[in-house]
Parts: C-alpha cells; sequence; structure tokens
C-alpha cells in the first residue's frame, strides 16, 4: 500500500541569519521554491526545543503518524553487518523502516519510535529492534499524537528528548527503537557527536 504524506517545516520567525540578517522563515521559503519544493508548508515555529515539540504536538493533535526530523540531519546510516562499518541508507528504504515503525507501534499499543541515539558504530546493532525503555532520539522519531494521555514537555530543552522517551515509556509501558541505525546530527555544545566519516 502506498502511503502519502505532508512535509512540513516549523520556523522560529525570530531566528536571523547572522551573516544576511534575514529571518531565517523567509530563508526557508526562498530556498524551498528554487529548488521546486513548492508543497512543503511553512508554519510559524516556537523559540527552544520544548516549545517547539509542544508547538508539533498541539498543531497534530489526533494524528497517528507524524514524523519529527531536525533539519540539521544530514544522513540516516546502518550498520548492516558486524563489521565496524556505516553506510548511509537510501531515501526509499528510510521511508520503509518509518512505515515499519508506524506498524509496530499500533500492533504493541505505544506511540513512539525513534532510530537509535547512540551514533558510534560500536554501540549499533544491526538488524536489531529495542522493545526496551531507552532514549529516543530526538533529531528523528515517530510519534502517534492519537494516543492519550498527551505528552507536554516543559523541564529542560537541553534534555527535551529524555523527558518525551520517559513520559512515553510511563505512559505507555513501551516503545520501538531500531539500533542498527541513527540519523547523523552534529552538536553545538562541546561533547557532542560529530558526523562520522563516511567510506567512499
Amino acid at each position: 500500500v502506498r502511503r502519502s504524506y505532508a512535509l512540513h517545516v516549523f520556523v522560529p520567525r525570530s531566528t536571523h541569519d547572522q551573516e544576511t540578517k534575514k529571518p531565517e522563515d523567509e530563508q526557508y521559503r526562498t530556498a524551498l521554491e528554487q529548488h521546486g519544493f513548492t508543497t512543503v508548508r511553512l508554519h510559524a515555529g516556537a523559540n527552544g526545543l520544548i516549545a517547539q515539540y509542544n508547538q508539533i504536538f498541539s498543531h497534530f493533535a489526533g494524528q497517528e503518524q507524524v514524523l519529527l526530523l531536525s533539519d540539521t540531519v544530514p544522513s540516516v546510516v546502518y550498520r548492516r553487518t558486524k563489521s565496524l562499518v556505516v553506510e548511509e541508507l537510501p531515501p526509499r528504504h528510510f521511508r520503509a523502516v518509518a512505515a515499519l515503525a508506524f506498524d509496530l507501534c499500533k500492533a504493541r499499543s505505544v506511540r513512539a519510535w525513534s532510530l537509535g541515539a547512540n551514533k558510534h558504530v560500536l554501540n549499533m546493532r544491526p538488524g536489531y529492534i529495542s522493545l526496551k525503555c531507552g532514549l529516543l532520539d530526538g533529531n528523528c522519531f515517530g510519534v502517534n499524537l492519537s494516543i492519550r494521555p498527551t505528552i507536554h514537555l516543559k523541564y529542560s530543552g537541553y534534555t527535551a528528548d529524555v523527558e518525551f522517551s520517559l513520559k512515553a515509556w510511563a505512559a505507555d509501558g513501551g516503545m520501538i527503537r531500531f539500533l542498527g541505525m541513527s540519523a547523523m546530527h552534529a552538536y553545538r555544545a562541546a561533547g557532542g557527536h560529530d558526523v562520522p566519516h563516511m567510506p567512499g
């Protein structure tokens, strides 16, 4: 069955590019038009990660399949075998993973899934889907927003993914995590993960 989807981008209007001084939403709109992505829907986002998540959750309240992906993710990688090599996941495979993830959530009556939060190849488990309590990766996760009670984040912008993970587990007693693949992301803070060198 072919599934349809819509792309939405939530951009804080107060954010300005340091070089051009133009609002980020204006830059998004220009770039999307230049590259032919005219069906992507832009929304006024919120300042701060917690407010942004809560706004997105509120906007899509009642929707069964919402995928949140940071715009600073350059690729999704996977460890296919026991060798210490990661490869980039083709987009068509990512769509299949997302479809499978939402189906697994429905089968187990849980709301949330994510790719593996640990991005180091030594900690990636090829082909392994965890049902245990763990960290849902805030850079790439899916959520069924029709399940109650609704999760509202409120504590720390630095640990929003931890809060969401704990509240999702407390509410549902389960989650789905694909530990053999991860959404790469270069963190600003010291000690954050760097994007690894990709082979080839």
